[in-house]
């Protein structure tokens, strides 16, 4: 199924590879796009992949799975799984849906994990569990690509909770979000932060506010696509904002008829996929924004189902 929209917004000026003209589908090459498709069986959601069209969908695992990431050379995917005791652990698998392999066996919660380009290590967000009184916060984390030393990237902070990180494309970076209680208002306030590979810094690029979450870098490093996502909040849609925090605005915008979250950007950068919220339906879809920002195009669209987690394999 597919909807056109009028959008209200121009890509034009944002960047060379986001106004370049969208490739037909025998340019798409071997691009896929994985997302979770809710399941009521397991009552959770399972790995699926499809065409960046939605065609040749095959499912990956028989039980849940959640924040799927493909890997640099797009032969397998991380994603995030419920384990016996409560928590979260870390997985992978094929794209054709053989040889998983778990790679945390750690207390507590491991999640949103992302490949350095290389492949050689993998940031994933973390819950430590430490004692029955102890807060619930989340902080990021290192390990080896076959889940090997993982340790924290920065010191914890039991006041915040940074959520998923996401490396830049050359790998010197990552963007992830922070989560704080306002001092004043005492409810949950996000902003988007970078910080060096190795921990060394960390830059705060954009304000504390409702819902700011879901990073991802464009292919070219020059911009992180993020999401505002908060009931009432008129700010909410996708918005793009420069590394340094320079050049933000809204290139999506939710409203009565649809919600969209959690962007990632084609191979290419001319594109963003979504997902998106029907909200006369009550469905949850994958979603693709073309060039021009014009057409809305459902890419993954299943009656009574539910799909989330989208991401484009690099």
């Amino acid at each position: 199924m597919r909807l056109t929209v009028a959008v209200g917004v121009v890509l034009a000026g944002l960047s060379p590879t986001i106004t370049a003209a969208s490739p037909s589908p025998r340019h798409e090459g071997k691009s896929r796009i994985a997302f979770s498709r809710y399941d009521e069986a397991i009552d959770g959601f399972a790995l699926w992949t499809s065409s960046p069209r939605g065609r040749g969908q095959l499912r990956l695992t028989p039980g849940a799975a959640y924040f799927p990431s493909w890997s640099p050379d797009r032969s397998h995917l991380l994603f995030d799984f419920p384990d016996e005791n409560g928590g979260e652990q870390v997985g992978r698998v094929n794209a054709d849906g053989t040889d998983f392999r778990q790679l945390t066996d750690l207390p507590g919660v491991s999640e949103a994990a992302d490949y350095s380009p290389s492949g050689e290590s993998i940031v994933f967000g973390r819950f430590v569990p430490q004692g029955d009184d102890q807060p619930f916060f989340t902080s990021i984390w290192v390990m080896d690509a076959d889940g090997g030393d993982p340790h924290p990237l920065f010191g914890p902070d039991s006041t915040t909770f940074d959520v998923e990180p996401d490396y830049s494309p050359d790998g010197s970076r990552i963007v992830f979000s922070r989560i704080r209680t306002d001092p004043i208002s005492k409810e949950e306030t996000y902003a988007l932060f970078v910080a060096a590979a190795d921990g060394s810094w960390q830059r705060q690029i954009t304000r504390f506010g409702a819902g700011v979450e879901h990073p991802h870098w464009s292919p070219n490093g020059r911009w992180v696509v993020f999401d505002v996502e908060s009931p009432e909040n008129p700010r909410n849609g996708i918005y793009l904002v420069r590394p340094n925090g320079h050049g933000l605005h809204r290139i999506l915008r939710s409203n009565e008829r649809f919600v969209f979250y959690k962007p990632d950007f084609s191979p290419d950068g001319k594109r963003l996929l979504f997902g998106c919220f029907v909200i006369a339906e009550e469905q949850e879809d994958i979603c693709t924004l073309d060039r021009r920002g014009r057409r809305l195009t459902r890419v993954v669209s299943t009656p009574d189902d539910f799909e989330n987690f989208p991401a484009w394999s690099s």
